[in-house]
């Protein structure tokens, strides 16, 4: 424990916060909770705009390379052209070029549409209802609106919302891998 850190039981910290350990809190506070703590909901980033992802593709040094090669094969297609040819001298860099111009923008449009799937899944994900105890009366609220001193009824496989204390129950255990990488349960 941190050097001037004090030792709280339940009581006393359900006390701090507001919280009775078996009537909840008062649904009247729950705005004021949320001004005060913040909402234990973080809204997704934009979205990386189609120009953004245009040039994400173009930091790839294998389409950097063929930009170059191409700019350089159209000068010398223009520069050293034989007339007697068949085909115009600038016709093979203007093909590099195109052909480049084209993988990066089907790389930049599928890019989006993956992220725009990714954030699709992502939102049905975070769609949640929970069980808490607020004014002595169980209520079924959205996940999002979980504040600080919620009382929370947990059921088996549930994902829960935020952090929180562990009032009572019987065999809890608790999957950490998305934030250690370890697939074993915490007791």
């Amino acid at each position: 424990m941190p050097v001037g850190a004090q030792k709280l039981d339940l009581a006393e910290l359900a006390g701090k916060l507001g919280t009775d350990l078996t009537k909840g809190i008062a649904s009247s506070s729950v705005g004021a909770r949320q001004e005060h703590f913040g909402r234990s909901f973080v809204p997704p980033p934009p979205p990386e705009s189609i120009f953004a992802l245009i040039v994400g593709a173009l930091d790839d040094i294998t389409i950097q390379m063929l930009l170059v090669c191409g700019i350089f094969e159209l000068g010398l297609g223009l520069g050293f052209h034989d007339d007697d040819a068949p085909t115009p001298g600038w016709l093979e860099g203007v093909a590099l070029l195109v052909t480049v111009t084209v993988v990066v923008l089907v790389n930049a449009v599928l890019d989006f549409q993956k992220q725009m799937q990714f954030r699709a899944l992502s939102a049905a994900n975070d769609d949640g209802v929970v069980t808490v105890t607020r004014d002595g009366v169980r209520a079924e609220i959205d996940s999002k609106d979980v504040v600080v001193g919620d009382l929370l009824h947990i059921i088996y496989g549930q994902a829960i919302p935020c952090d929180g204390l562990y009032v009572s129950g019987e065999s809890f255990e608790v999957d950490e891998s998305a934030l250690t990488g370890e697939p074993d349960l915490c007791v």
